[in-house]
């Protein structure tokens, strides 16, 4: 078995071991596979802003 890299996951880091298809994907490499499948301009179109809310609308705890 070749060694590819030596070093310790630092705090915020993620690595994915595939034992499958026998490789080990890096931190960038996964955080940008879950930014990216994620549809963050269809959320931020459905956003409500608090000031457009009438206050007839707002129910609140007494």
């Amino acid at each position: 078995m070749d060694q590819v890299m030596i070093d310790r996951l630092k705090p915020g880091r993620m690595l994915l071991v595939d034992t499958v298809e026998k490789k080990i994907e890096q931190d960038e490499d996964l955080k940008m596979k879950i930014a990216l499948s994620r549809p963050h301009k269809k959320l931020t179109a459905k956003r409500i802003y608090l000031d457009l809310l009438r206050k007839d609308d707002v129910v609140s705890k007494s």
